[in-house]
């Protein structure tokens, strides 16, 4: 779970990477969907007490706003397995380092310190697999997804500088797939945003 900072008066776009273990109020339903208030839970389930998607999506909204003593979210994009293909052919292939060895079971050759490329055939495997079997593993996890996330960045501001109009409809068309509250008009501003803004994740 990523929350963005888009500062517009420093160009600066920040990423909070929030474990999905951290306990935290979340707000609980039952069956037909009537409050059960609130109960500090996994932050994960917060979107599964959602009646469809999008009021899952709002939930986790309002949970992490919750979390971080009330500081408004604004907008969110919730997306499913199904979605990461469309993600990852935006930018086509991607060059990232390894940064530890927690998919050695997994593939041999995929050891800390390795340079790899990811495509939407094994973008999977890099950015969700994790030892369940093993305390803590999703730490290693997000910080494969924080290699991933700088990488993603970098590659698609270059390829918005080299074609533009057809990067924003990939990621317009990806939008339309996907469960969030933004606009075609405000993608196109993210879009400009990540083009020109420094970035930190």
């Amino acid at each position: 779970m990523q929350l963005y900072t888009l500062d517009r008066k420093k160009k600066e776009i920040s990423v909070l990477s929030m474990d999905r273990d951290t306990m935290t109020p979340i707000h609980l339903y039952d069956v037909s969907h009537n409050s059960l208030g609130w109960k500090k839970q996994h932050l994960a389930l917060a979107y599964a007490y959602g009646r469809d998607s999008k009021n899952g999506a709002l939930l986790t909204c309002k949970a992490v706003s919750k979390m971080l003593y009330g500081i408004p979210i604004n907008k969110y994009v919730a997306v499913n397995l199904d979605d990461l293909d469309k993600i990852q052919e935006i930018v086509g292939t991607l060059e990232v380092e390894i940064p530890n060895d927690s998919l050695e079971e997994v593939n041999p050759l995929w050891t800390k310190g390795t340079t790899i490329t990811l495509d939407k055939t094994n973008v999977e495997t890099f950015v969700r697999s994790r030892n369940t079997n093993e305390d803590f593993s999703n730490e290693d996890r997000m910080e494969r997804q924080k290699v991933y996330l700088n990488a993603y960045h970098a590659k698609l501001k270059e390829i918005l500088n080299t074609d533009y109009e057809n990067t924003l409809k990939k990621v317009c068309d990806l939008i339309k797939d996907v469960t969030c509250n933004v606009t075609y008009e405000e993608v196109e501003s993210y879009v400009r945003m990540f083009q020109t803004f420094s970035y930190c994740v």
